[in-house]
């Protein structure tokens, strides 16, 4: 009896050892391409509020401020 549960807690110890390197890998791979979409999406805000701003003031140099 005991052998066998240490057989299954060995076979779950090394289920563990295979899989959760890979899981931990899927889960930063997907932390980081989550950061850098978030990154590239706030350096866009920042460039078409930055293009709005050159927009106005061509649009008052054009009118004559």
């Amino acid at each position: 009896m005991l052998k066998t549960v240490r057989s299954v807690f060995e076979r779950i110890g090394l289920w563990l050892d295979k899989w959760i390197p890979r899981i931990a890998d899927f889960l930063l791979i997907t932390v980081l391409i989550v950061l850098f979409l978030m990154s590239l999406a706030v350096f866009i805000i920042f460039f078409q509020f930055l293009y709005t701003v050159y927009l106005g003031v061509w649009w008052l140099m054009k009118c004559g401020f």
